[in-house]
């Protein structure tokens, strides 16, 4: 592998890299390299320099990937900082194993231990403890060395550890007379410590499943199981709950309070009891402004519509076809704020997002209509049929595809609506709800309003030219 990093001597932009690190001349960027010979390039890099060097990668999968092929070759162990999970409540059992591997390869960095390192941009931006913290809580454990087994077993409960019967998983350990069994992220299989008296008389790995011994040791590193410690906050837990009952008084203190209301409902309903929950502000300034941008999307996407109608449909009329097309996605459009007015659904972003989505329903239908309308013209000539027998012949042959489609879509968002009433998933229903009658309206509006406005709009033009 050697020979294959001594390749990248006889590349030009190799050296230049080299020389842009040596001086300080970063960051440099370098372009149109595949997976494989980015992997190259580094490798050569570390082995040119003698440096740590660490490779961000988007995703794991692409970090896994970089991480053997590094391997291939340079032959050393690569370190891959991983993201790791968020559990944001109580749960019996989860997996740890990523945070586990992350406090290793923390560990590694910390140490200086780790020339070759993988990580993805999620596992940079993870809070994780300080390097202090890191250090003070590993424990090095050695041969002939004296500690207190209750105090080392509150030492490692405090540094994440479970306590446990039998060691099974990382993170664990078992404290059984004179023997201490300990699961440290720092190896592969746990370490078993047997004291005489106070002092470590023997050490090493054993198996899992066995209970056998299969390495012995001269020294033990025992790295923290969590990379969240709260008895290490400043005052321990009375001073992180402390800190915590702070900043909880301060944002309550900045929500806005209404005691005059509050006093005045106790007052005249003693029995009920009326308190504060939640405060939400609607102000002329934000129903302005978010009014000013859904009108703004919604004149966007309606131009956008009128232009891409009127230049596909340039041979029957295009820009005069669009401009009845978009009459049709106004009704439609005032059918769903329709709906919202009288159910009195707060208009939010539920509200833009089914406009939008209506706009994009009905034009289709519209737009299907339309093509037929195009193929038939070619296909029928004046004489053969008038402009109103070509559109209501068109309008026949698509009206059972469009019916198909709308009650399909229908059904389905009644379903939506039916599962969003049954959880209380109240925004999924203010969207789904209102969208149903606004599908219903696009499948007429498209044959009751923008073909017959089209085919008025045509004829009478035609007899105008004709006068």
């Amino acid at each position: 592998m050697k020979l294959l990093t001594q390749i990248l001597s006889g590349v030009p932009e190799f050296p230049r890299l080299l020389a842009a690190l040596d001086s300080g001349g970063c960051p440099a960027a370098v372009s149109g390299l595949s997976a494989v010979h980015r992997a190259h390039f580094a490798a050569g890099i570390w082995q040119q320099t003698g440096r740590p060097v660490v490779l961000l990668c988007a995703d794991e999968t692409e970090a896994d990937r970089l991480a053997e092929d590094l391997t291939a070759f340079t032959g050393q162990a690569v370190r891959r900082l991983s993201a790791r999970d968020f559990t944001f409540h109580n749960a019996a059992v989860v997996s740890r194993q990523w945070e586990h591997r992350r406090l290793s390869a923390l560990r590694a960095l910390a140490a200086g231990e780790s020339p070759l390192t993988v990580c993805t941009v999620e596992s940079l931006l993870q809070r994780t403890l300080p390097r202090t913290l890191l250090t003070q809580c590993a424990q090095m454990l050695r041969v002939g060395e004296s500690h207190d087994l209750p105090e080392l077993a509150e030492r490692l409960s405090a540094a994440g550890y479970t306590r446990c019967e039998q060691v099974e998983g990382v993170g664990q350990f078992a404290l059984r007379g004179g023997i201490l069994d300990v699961f440290s992220p720092a190896f592969d299989r746990p370490v078993r410590a047997e004291f005489f008296g106070d002092e470590i008389d023997s050490m090493g790995l054993f198996d899992v499943s066995s209970q056998r011994r299969t390495v012995n040791l001269r020294e033990a590193e025992i790295l923290p199981a969590s990379e969240v410690l709260p008895q290490f906050a400043p005052g321990g837990f009375p001073g992180l709950l402390e800190a915590l009952d702070g900043l909880i008084a301060r944002v309550e203190k900045s929500k806005p309070s209404h005691p005059a209301l509050l006093a005045t409902l106790n007052e005249q309903y003693p029995d009920n009891a009326f308190v504060q929950n939640e405060v939400s502000n609607v102000d002329a300034t934000i129903g302005k402004e978010f009014m000013l941008k859904s009108i703004v999307a919604l004149v966007a996407a309606c131009v956008l519509i009128l232009l891409y109608v009127a230049y596909r449909f340039r041979r029957i009329g295009g820009l005069k076809a669009g401009s009845t097309a978009i009459v049709a996605l106004l009704h439609d459009m005032l059918v769903v704020f329709g709906v919202f007015v009288i159910l009195r659904i707060p208009l939010n972003g539920n509200f833009i997002a089914a406009l939008l989505t209506i706009l994009g329903y009905s034009i289709n239908d519209t737009v299907v209509i339309y093509d037929r309308i195009r193929e038939n013209s070619a296909l029928y000539s004046k004489k053969q049929m008038s402009l109103a027998e070509l559109v209501n012949l068109s309008v026949n042959q698509s009206f059972a595809r469009s019916l198909m489609t709308s009650i399909t879509t229908c059904l389905a968002l009644g379903v939506v609506c039916i599962i969003s009433v049954i959880y209380r998933l109240d925004s999924i229903y203010s969207f789904a709800f209102p969208l149903l009658f606004g599908m219903v309206s696009g499948v007429y509006s498209t044959i009751c309003i923008a073909t017959p406005l089209w085919v008025d709009w045509k004829t009478k033009k035609k007899a105008a030219k004709q006068a």
